[in-house]
């Protein structure tokens, strides 16, 4: 089998120990591109979520896909 170095793992991950609805500020940034999409969500200026996949040919379903990806099970 070839191994195919342009791939990674698809990773996503969503503070436990952070409260985000007794927060001030929430924070929110999506980075599209041709091969992949990263999300980040940021409380109060602490790292609450982050995630990052293979885009696909769906930007639009890709970026909504990473965001609910970072936000986890945050409610």
């Amino acid at each position: 089998m070839t191994q195919e170095y342009w791939r990674w793992p698809e990773s996503g991950w969503t503070s436990t120990d952070i409260d985000w609805k007794k927060c001030k500020n929430i924070t929110a940034g999506v980075d599209v591109g041709t091969d992949s999409i990263q999300a980040a969500i940021l409380v109060d200026d602490k790292l609450f979520g982050y995630s990052s996949f293979r885009t696909g040919p769906d930007y639009r379903a890709a970026a909504e896909k990473a965001l609910i990806q970072a936000l986890g099970k945050s409610g």
